[in-house]
């Protein structure tokens, strides 16, 4: 698959991703689905999303960082789309999703990018970005729910590593450029996932 067959922003990319590995009889989870899930338009046998948020209206209310509330085996693909950041204890939370998925299951992953551009940027300005590992509750104080804001930070290397760790083994890898503002800058076919804006790959669990 050449750069440019792909869309330039991070939603595009995974559901272009999740159009070449779901099919009609297939299990779908996603992992803090969110209020626009990446995964609401794929067509399979069984979505079911997770989330902490009931303002998100997901399939189940459950906090990430407990063990998944799905049995062994039993999801073909697995979707985590800005989550693998927020959870502190990420070798736990990958494990838990190998343990759910089908051997020679799929995760689509995406991570926002702690080496990119942008963000190289910033500390060359003395800047720490905004987005970047505090460790703390970024976020409103006074979220009922506690949300966490990012407590990890990841490159390329850093998601490669750690998904070889849990069994996983990294197919593709994409980029989605430069944005700023909203505004794409650069786009994906003129840099590498290394310096995008985040890293989206797309790994099959060696199983």
């Amino acid at each position: 698959m050449v750069w440019n067959d792909f869309p330039a922003n991070r939603y595009g990319v995974m559901q272009e991703l999740l159009q070449q590995v779901v099919t009609p009889d297939a299990v779908v989870v996603d992992l803090g689905a969110g209020k626009e899930s990446v995964s609401a338009s794929v067509i399979c046998r069984l979505r079911v999303s997770l989330d902490i948020l009931p303002e998100a209206s997901p399939s189940v209310i459950c906090n990430l960082v407990d063990n998944l509330p799905l049995k062994d085996n039993t999801v073909d693909v697995a979707v985590a789309g800005e989550i693998l950041e927020h959870i502190t204890e990420s070798r736990r939370f990958l494990q838990e999703i190998q343990r759910v998925l089908i051997p020679k299951g799929w995760l689509i992953l995406s991570v926002p990018n702690i080496v990119s551009l942008k963000y190289r940027f910033a500390f060359l300005m003395g800047q720490i970005p905004r987005f970047a590992a505090r460790a703390d509750y970024t976020y409103s104080q006074d979220n009922p729910v506690g949300l966490r804001g990012h407590v990890r930070d990841y490159s390329y290397k850093e998601v490669c590593d750690v998904l070889a760790d849990q069994g996983f083994r990294v197919v593709s890898q994409h980029s989605i450029g430069l944005h700023w503002n909203g505004r794409r800058i650069i786009p994906p076919w003129l840099m590498p996932v290394t310096f995008s804006d985040n890293v989206i790959v797309k790994a099959i669990l060696d199983k």
